[in-house]
């Protein structure tokens, strides 16, 4: 289904769920054709800095230390927007009349455990084990 006609499909019920972030949630207006969200923190929708090797290459140590520690802080920054936002905009859809349940103790952990066959049988359609090791130990 188009994501233009998810609206219409929620208010008529051809549609009972979806998936999104509370900002979008908020600027497409479906929130209007809803009554409840779920919090649930399975997704971390990160940026990414890239630079091609070719230019990276022309730079001088130096300049390499500035970019690599412009990009750190740049993490850094970039979460604190994303959390700040996301709570804004969980306010206003409540604000709106939005209930948004979180998931009880536990719970994300049971959902981890349920895709961990997933994870193991597409390792290679997304560079290897070690690759989703790394992934899957990062903080955000």
């Amino acid at each position: 289904m188009a994501f233009g006609d998810l609206f219409t499909a929620l208010q008529t019920g051809v549609v009972e769920g979806y998936e999104v972030n509370p900002e979008s949630t908020w600027s497409n207006g479906t929130y209007e054709a809803i009554k409840y969200g779920a919090k649930s923190n399975h997704i971390f929708a990160g940026s990414v800095l890239f630079i091609s090797q070719n230019a990276y290459d022309r730079l001088n140590d130096e300049q390499k230390k500035v970019l690599e520690e412009a990009a750190a802080n740049a993490v850094v920054y970039n979460n604190q927007v994303a959390q700040e936002s996301e709570a804004e905009y969980e306010k206003k859809l409540v604000e709106a009349g939005l209930t948004i349940n979180s998931l009880d103790e536990g719970e994300q952990e049971k959902f981890a455990a349920a895709v961990q066959p997933l994870y193991e049988k597409y390792y290679d359609m997304v560079g290897g084990k070690e690759y989703v090791d790394q992934v899957s130990s990062m903080e955000y």
